[in-house]
């Protein structure tokens, strides 16, 4: 977990759970994760969900958040999408969590 003066402690997972293709797009289920909190609250003063990839390989991390969820007709959550912004604030790597 990372934590800093506005930013609460935030999940923080391998980008080896996920499988990538084209280097910007991530996948995975959400049963990988084997209970641990996938996500939290980033900022303790905005309500933004998230959490952070880290390459095992560079040891660089992003901060992915929530742009939006997809929810079965009996109300039960499907999937997850987070984005990660280059330094422009225009989203350029997206990862999916399916809910089996």
């Amino acid at each position: 977990m990372v934590a800093n003066r506005n930013r609460l402690e935030v999940p923080i997972h391998s980008a080896r759970k996920f499988t990538w293709t084209n280097g910007f797009r991530g996948v995975a289920d959400m049963s990988d994760f084997g209970g641990a909190r996938i996500s939290s609250r980033v900022y303790a003063d905005a309500v933004d969900i998230g959490f952070i990839c880290e390459s095992p390989r560079t040891g660089r991390r992003m901060l992915f958040t929530l742009v939006s969820y997809v929810r079965n007709y009996d109300n039960e959550l499907t999937s997850e999408t987070y984005v990660s912004c280059n330094n422009d604030g225009i989203p350029d790597t997206q990862i999916t969590l399916f809910n089996d």
